[in-house]
């Protein structure tokens, strides 16, 4: 396990080490998925570049794709909890 100490700014902002983001593919722009769970917070990169990158059977809704990355993103988590 690595870890890191960093202050937060003002504004809830944090730097993630430039070796951590290289080594995950962090560009700037990146989408960050943040998950709460107890008095714990995990960050993951995503692996696509922006919402509309994902793919909904005949939907372009926002609301739709926002609402489907949320449950993929639980799904993912609760899967890489196991």
């Amino acid at each position: 396990m690595k870890v890191v100490i960093r202050e937060v700014d003002e504004q809830g902002r944090i730097v993630i080490p430039y070796a951590w983001r290289k080594e995950e593919g962090i560009d700037s722009n990146a989408k960050i998925e943040l998950i709460k769970e107890g008095n714990k917070i995990f960050i993951k990169p995503l692996r696509y570049k922006s919402l509309s990158e994902v793919r909904i059977k005949g939907s372009s809704d926002l609301n739709k794709i926002e609402k489907a990355e949320m449950l993929a993103a639980v799904k993912r988590h609760k899967k890489s909890r196991r």
